[in-house]
């Protein structure tokens, strides 16, 4: 058997790696806001919060799709 063979699957293609799921989980959904009105300061932390949330999402999207190009690449 060779060796660059025992890479493949029994169906003869390559085994694919998934992104570690610390990349593919869910971005958080944007904080709910309570009924009523807010407080500047209730405000100041929501919006921290969901922009915090958001920049997260953005470094985990790019992380991914980055892995899954240089995967790729790799294959060719």
């Amino acid at each position: 058997m060779l060796t660059a063979c025992s890479a493949s699957t029994k169906s003869g293609r390559p085994f694919l790696a998934d992104a570690p799921f610390s990349l593919r989980k869910e971005c958080d959904a944007p904080v709910k806001l309570p009924p009523g009105g807010m407080t500047r300061s209730g405000v100041e932390k929501n919006w921290t919060r969901d922009r915090a949330a958001l920049a997260n999402c953005k470094g985990r999207h790019k992380a991914v799709v980055d892995f899954y190009v240089n995967r790729d690449k790799a294959l060719r």
